[in-house]
């Protein structure tokens, strides 16, 4: 996954505090529908010899961002995947088919619902 691809796949690219002291890059995507916002989902870059461990790694960490909770836990719920170079090879596409499988399976509160017209 490369930032191009995330870019050409709904995500921009955000500044946050989060992403400038831990991570070199954040994007976000907003998952929305005629209802309005479901969720967000989150990708965040590193690059070891920066930040950490020179001998480790670059890689990337994706999570999810729920409003009020899931079917399995009622309260906020951030549910997160990891990966590193070379052993997860995800594109942008498949973190949004992965983040919208969960949608479906854990029947999750929307972040925000529009207001009525």
């Amino acid at each position: 996954m490369t930032a191009d691809d995330l870019l050409t796949n709904g995500f921009y690219e955000f500044n946050s505090s989060l992403a400038s002291d831990r991570w070199d890059r954040g994007f976000q995507h907003r998952v929305r529908d005629d209802r309005g916002t479901r969720y967000f989902v989150q990708v965040y870059f590193w690059q070891h010899g920066k930040h950490y461990d020179f001998n480790a790694s670059n890689g990337w960490e994706a999570d999810i961002t729920y409003n009020d909770g899931v079917a399995a836990n009622p309260r906020l719920a951030a549910i997160k995947v990891h990966a590193y170079a070379g052993v997860a090879e995800w594109s942008a596409d498949d973190v949004k088919r992965w983040a919208a499988d969960l949608w479906e399976r854990l029947q999750p509160a929307y972040y925000e619902l529009d207001e009525p017209a």
